[in-house]
């Protein structure tokens, strides 16, 4: 049993669930990760026109604010009086971008030894992370009091503070740096815009920071790896990102049930490449929560009376006669079972719920997370409909009284929604990944 009290825990608590056999995980990437996809960073972008056609004027205009401050910096000008956090964080970033004196231009040699330690990149990496967050929280805020956005659905990306980041020596050298694991994660507009400590249900990706060729294959088994405890300790997740950082290089990644897929290198070297990086941070700050990969109808909540977690599960389904979709939100003290260990697959969560926030710790239904397969053509009855399987298991051991209850019938029929914005779909793999090739591990 696994209640949601680990929500509170900082994201070390992540690290020690990553239990997973190493030949599975070198085998899953060497077989089934699909490389250089477009669809990759496509994948954020936010849904609506409008949202979109922000977030690409807003990454062009954080791109073209820091290449105007990288060469400020390295001409050694605007220094000026009192405290821009901006021009520390483009100051800070200056070297691991390439940008070099005298010609102020980005340069592919690296002409900064330091930079070849994976644990210089960090405060680095960290520093362009906030110069992003920093626009993005005055554009929203500028943008909401306009009534063009709501800021109810954008959040900052930020990195989490430096006790939760982690060495790694590879191939047993103890004195190497190859490998640096930090993490990122969504926090509220109304956050000091600065490392944060984050409890475990915020962490939206975690970076592998490295040097050596060795470091970025072993950074990307470690991303595959990790997706398992990304999957166990967030109730809510239903497919993961991952970043690898190799040098200059930048690399997403999304882990799904039934595929891996990798971006092609955005070099922060260069001026499209960093674009490119800081075009997707923008996407994650105001896409929709289920683009990160989080399913929006299972949401964590605090008791205020008790500081106690629970869910808060909305339940959407079509009515067959009127083709209409009605909702009830139910609440659950805990998460009574998670089968979610596994890399791929179907992960199964088993929340015991009450209509009632009084009796959630009183349960009176059974909520079972489901997702649908590749697409809508499954529900009807085939080897991937769910409902059918518990239906049919219900019939033979339904009426024994010893093990019935182990088998209850499904009160819901029909495809699954979530609701995206302010639209209802049905929720199933395709859903989720759509542009993406769909690689199934496992029928």
């Amino acid at each position: 049993m696994q209640p949601p009290a680990q929500v509170g825990f900082s994201a070390k608590r992540f690290y020690g669930n990553r239990d997973t056999d190493d030949g599975e995980v070198r085998e899953l990437v060497q077989r089934y990760l699909c490389r250089d996809c477009q669809a990759v960073r496509e994948l954020a972008t936010p849904d609506a026109t409008a949202i979109r056609d922000m977030a690409t004027k807003l990454a062009k205009s954080i791109a073209t604010d820091l290449e105007a401050r990288f060469s400020q910096a390295a001409r050694g000008k605007g220094k000026g009086k009192g405290n821009n956090p901006l021009k520390a964080y483009a100051k800070t970033a200056l070297p691991w971008t390439g940008y070099s004196k005298p010609t102020n231009t980005r340069s592919k040699v690296d002409t900064n030894p330091s930079v070849l330690d994976a644990e210089y990149i960090v405060p680095c990496y960290e520093s362009l992370l906030l110069f992003v967050a920093h626009h993005v929280k005055a554009f929203v805020i500028q943008q909401a009091k306009a009534g063009h956005i709501n800021p109810a659905n954008c959040r900052l990306i930020l990195p989490v503070t430096d006790e939760n980041m982690e060495t790694v020596h590879i191939n047993g050298v103890d004195d190497s740096k190859d490998l640096v694991r930090t993490m990122c994660g969504m926090f509220p507009l109304d956050c000091t815009v600065s490392s944060q400590t984050a409890p475990v249900h915020l962490l939206v990706a975690n970076p592998e920071i490295t040097t050596s060729q060795d470091g970025f294959e072993e950074a990307v088994l470690c991303l595959t790896k990790e997706t398992k405890a990304f999957y166990f300790m967030q109730h809510n997740r239903r497919f993961t990102w991952g970043l690898t950082v190799c040098r200059r290089n930048i690399r997403a990644y999304v882990f799904g049930n039934n595929g891996a897929w990798s971006s092609h290198d955005m070099d922060v070297a260069s001026t499209s490449g960093c674009q490119e990086f800081i075009s997707l941070l923008v996407n994650w700050s105001l896409c929709y929560v289920d683009r990160l990969g989080f399913d929006p109808s299972i949401r964590y909540a605090f008791d205020n009376d008790s500081s106690r977690p629970y869910f808060e599960i909305d339940v959407h389904e079509k009515t067959a006669s009127t083709g209409e979709v009605s909702s009830c939100t139910y609440f659950s003290g805990r998460c009574v079972g998670v089968a979610a260990a596994s890399l791929t697959g179907r992960h199964a969560r088993y929340f015991g719920a009450s209509d009632s926030f009084e009796k959630m710790r009183d349960p009176t239904v059974m909520i079972k997370d489901v997702w649908m397969p590749i697409t809508s053509r499954d529900h009807s009855g085939g080897t991937g409909d769910e409902r059918s399987i518990c239906d049919a298991l219900h019939a033979v051991f339904g009426s024994d009284s010893e093990i019935g209850d182990k088998f209850p019938q499904s009160v819901s029929t029909g495809p699954v929604y979530l609701c995206r914005g302010d639209k209802f779909i049905e929720d199933m793999t395709a859903t989720a990944f759509e542009g993406l090739l769909i690689i199934t591990f496992v029928e």
